[in-house]
């Protein structure tokens, strides 16, 4: 509720009469149609009165005590007049403006938002902001006694009763009252907007003593309406101190003081740092050289920036050093090719109509790859620049981009001979190496008797042997070979 009225209020008027026409039309309960016209026509009235001019203070706070007979009363009563609603719970109470300000209201279950039961006093008369610093700070128009931590604490924090509340309500009503006249078209909630801060805070409050809900302070309502969460709060402020910190640093050009700073979940080490590496020599961004040139666009032509970065003419190459910077190279901006040594159509072309203005970078980039790029910063002639002075001022010295370090090119060594080439397999202990030594007896015996059939002819082998015995049947490769004596073989020629 405590957003939704300076809405319904202060906000963009919603037509709802077709709607209601509409509904009527298709035969909707015609009894309910009637009392919602009747709340859009009391609303209607109300945002009239809170727009049109006064024509006394007497009139400026009617408009706020017709809100609040609106919201607080008329509402709440027809509420009421709906008893099945408050079979199971306690009913709200109307709010009475002129009690609440004779300080004779009183609420028939315990006040939880403040003492409302004091004597009553003279209204404060003043209005706006000085009235809300009296009200906050308790010696305002109410003299109702606050509660010693609220008395105690920052007067945002401090309890509000519940001729406070009605005190800022008028008050807050008031102001955005005034705005509207002056010219505002519509008012929206903003926790940093004082005046429509005051009147939620006063709204939501006297709603609650209504409904018997305890009551907020004004930074408890500052904190639930505008979303704030007060760790994520510290937490950017720590942030935001540490940036301006290190910013010093940067604008003192103490690039060695650096420090990047995370925030820890350590009690003992809150904050730690760590000092700023240099320059990475293979970073797309480091690598490159960043120079800055003062100029007119629409004088300067795209090969006078470049020739000039460059060297390449004569007055601008003082130090003699044009062979230590790119011959061949393209000129870019952004993602524009502007020129390249096969294409040169644009170099007679100004700055401006190649829409190369001020802020604006050009890359110079080595066509062999030698050299590193070139990051050209277009800015502006200073305002005491003469008007018949040079339309374009070189850095001093010029820019001398590093030669880059091609990568090494590693040749495959030619693979070992065969002899070098060892194996992988384990080599077996010396205990365990056998030396074999000459054949058997046995052996000897059977190779002497092969030696005989060998002098006769060839030897039949023992594979041949053993397929003559499990086959039964052999072909001899010549006719020389000879199969050892067996009644049981036939020789077939």
């Amino acid at each position: 509720m405590g957003e939704e009225l300076p809405v319904a209020l202060f906000g963009e008027e919603e037509d709802s009469g077709s709607e209601l026409d509409e509904a009527e039309k298709q035969g909707e309960n015609a009894k309910e149609i009637a009392a919602l016209r009747k709340e859009a026509q009391a609303f209607k009235a109300v945002r009239a009165a809170l727009r049109s001019a006064p024509a006394d203070e007497a009139s400026s706070s009617g408009a706020a005590k017709m809100v609040f007979n609106k919201v607080f009363h008329a509402d709440i009563l027809n509420l009421l007049s709906m008893a099945d609603m408050w079979r199971s719970r306690a009913p709200p109470i109307p709010l009475d403006f002129d009690a609440i300000r004779a300080g004779t209201f009183v609420l028939n279950r315990p006040a939880q938002n403040g003492d409302v039961s004091a004597a009553p006093e003279k209204a404060n008369g003043s209005k706006g902001s000085a009235s809300t610093e009296k009200i906050l700070n308790g010696n305002g128009a109410s003299t109702a006694t606050t509660s010693s931590t609220g008395s105690a604490g920052l007067k945002d924090q401090r309890a509000l009763s519940l001729k406070d509340n009605l005190e800022l309500f008028v008050s807050s009503t008031e102001r955005l009252a005034a705005r509207l006249r002056a010219g505002e078209d519509t008012i929206s909630f903003d926790k940093d907007d004082d005046d429509t801060l005051d009147f939620v805070t006063a709204a939501a409050n006297l709603r609650s003593a209504a409904y018997g809900i305890p009551g907020k302070s004004r930074w408890e309502v500052k904190e639930m309406a505008g979303n704030i969460i007060p760790a994520i709060a510290t937490t950017n402020a720590i942030i935001a101190g540490l940036i301006v910190l290190q910013a010093f640093h940067l604008l003192r050009r103490s690039y060695s003081s650096l420090r990047n700073v995370h925030v820890q979940f350590k009690p003992s080490m809150p904050l730690s740092a760590i000092a700023m590496c240099p320059p990475n020599p293979a970073c797309g961004v480091c690598r490159d050289t960043y120079t800055e040139v003062l100029c007119d666009p629409a004088r300067v032509r795209l090969k006078q920036v470049v020739d000039g970065v460059l060297g390449r003419d004569g007055d601008a190459d003082m130090d003699g050093s044009a062979d230590e910077r790119p011959q061949e190279v393209s000129v870019y901006e952004d993602k524009r090719v502007l020129s390249d040594p096969d294409w040169d159509d644009n170099n007679d072309r100004t700055l401006e109509s190649l829409n190369v203005t001020r802020g604006k970078f050009l890359s110079i980039v080595d066509e062999d790859g030698e050299y590193a790029t070139i990051q050209v910063a277009i800015g502006a002639l200073p305002l005491d620049h003469p008007a018949d002075g040079p339309a374009l001022i070189l850095p001093s010295p010029l820019p001398k981009p590093p030669r880059r370090q091609k990568p090494r090119v590693s040749t495959p060594s030619p693979p070992p001979p065969p002899s070098t080439i060892t194996s992988k397999k384990r080599a077996a202990p010396d205990d365990e190496i056998e030396e074999v030594d000459a054949p058997s007896a046995k052996r000897a015996r059977k190779d002497e008797g092969a030696g005989d059939s060998v002098a006769g002819g060839v030897s039949f082998t023992p594979s041949k042997k053993r397929k003559l015995e499990e086959d039964g049947l052999i072909m001899l490769d010549t006719a020389e070979e000879k199969v050892e004596d067996d009644p049981d073989v036939i020789e077939i020629d």
